[in-house]
């Protein structure tokens, strides 16, 4: 069986690459996160796993490192079309990913702990993240919040559509009812071997699995 490259973006302790992988496989995990004491705490716990200290929207790797990428609401936090644009550099043609993302959900409950204890400030943070969902999903650029703090709340059919105009293919939205994020994923296209395209292997029932 071929040893995969796998990149965990935004990997925080690296807890959802730890517990959904089979460390049998001899497969190569990295994680990558902008948290030094994130990245810390996961050397100390899972010391299989290579932990690089790494801006999503510059990943310090070079270009097709990696055969499969992989995310865990880590997205959210980062301008999507240079986001998704380095998915797609840093991995080789035919490779996948599979990111999750806040779903309404998420911005539901949220907004009713805000309203139960008074949080206004949360109130007009969420209708910015959703305000910037619905600018990518038009198309137009995203913005920051105030102190460069960033958030979106996306629209499956945008984050579809900027991972299409990112160069994917076969990208799909994965959604459950009740889950506070959804995934989307897709393919890097292969231009020597155009056919041979799959489904991603992750899924939400990887995520789910590393949850429980």
């Amino acid at each position: 069986m071929k040893r995969r490259r796998i990149l965990d973006f935004g990997c925080g302790t690296g807890w959802v690459l730890a517990k959904a992988t089979t460390q049998s496989r001899g497969d190569l995990l990295v994680g990558v996160d902008f948290s030094l004491a994130d990245l810390v705490e996961g050397r100390r716990r899972y010391p299989y796993i290579s932990f690089v200290r790494g801006n999503g929207l510059a990943l310090p790797f070079a270009a097709g490192s990696f055969d499969e990428v992989i995310g865990h609401v880590s997205l959210p936090y980062m301008n999507t079309r240079a986001a998704l644009g380095e998915v797609h550099r840093v991995l080789a043609p035919g490779g996948s990913f599979f990111l999750t993302v806040h779903s309404l959900e998420y911005v539901r409950r949220r907004l009713r702990n805000g309203v139960g204890k008074g949080r206004w400030k949360d109130w007009l943070f969420m209708l910015y993240a959703i305000a910037n969902g619905l600018l990518n999903h038009c198309g137009f650029p995203q913005v920051s919040w105030f102190g460069g703090k960033f958030e979106t709340i996306h629209t499956a059919a945008g984050i579809a559509r900027t991972a299409r105009k990112s160069g994917f293919s076969n990208v799909r939205v994965e959604r459950r009812p009740g889950l506070i994020f959804f995934g989307v994923a897709g393919h890097k296209p292969d231009p020597e071997c155009p056919e041979a395209q799959q489904d991603p292997e992750w899924s939400l029932a990887h995520v789910l699995t590393a949850k429980g």
